[in-house]
C-alpha cells in the first residue's frame, strides 16, 4: 500500500512488481502525474522517470 517517504516533502511511493521485478511507483507534491518510479535500494531522490512504452503498459493493465 501507500507509504510515506516523507511528509514534510509530501513524498510517497507505492510498491509494485513490474517484469518480475520489485519497484516502488514515486509521488512527490507538485508532480503532475505517477511517472516516476525506483528500485528498491534506491533512495527516492534517485527516482526515475518511466519510459513512455512502460508507462502505455502499466496504463494499459490498470485500465486508464
Amino acid at each position: 500500500g501507500l507509504r510515506w517517504v516523507s511528509s514534510d516533502e509530501g513524498e510517497v511511493e507505492f510498491p509494485t512488481t513490474f517484469a518480475n521485478r520489485t519497484m516502488y511507483l514515486c509521488w512527490k507534491l507538485g508532480d503532475d502525474d505517477l511517472v516516476y518510479w525506483r528500485q528498491p535500494e534506491q533512495s527516492f531522490d534517485l527516482r526515475e522517470r518511466i519510459p513512455d512504452q512502460a508507462l502505455a503498459t502499466l496504463s494499459s493493465a490498470a485500465r486508464f
